[in-house]
């Protein structure tokens, strides 16, 4: 595995606990403001490693056929 697929495989995998950390805020214990700064938090981390790893090469390391 390169280190360009092992970044896209957890950086979705980040961004997902990320999403369940801001559902559990806005659904389960009621904090829409926890809600919000989690998803600032998902935004920003997409955000900066999207600054340092083009998005076509993050695709382009996925393994589709396997």
């Amino acid at each position: 595995m390169n280190v360009t697929r092992a970044l896209d495989a957890n950086l979705n995998r980040a961004l997902e606990a990320l999403r369940v950390v801001e559902d559990y805020a806005r659904f389960v214990v009621g904090r829409p403001g926890a809600a919000r700064q989690a998803k600032a938090i998902r935004h920003a981390t997409h955000a900066a490693v999207h600054e340092l790893v083009p998005a076509a090469a993050l695709l382009g390391a996925r393994d589709a056929e396997g």
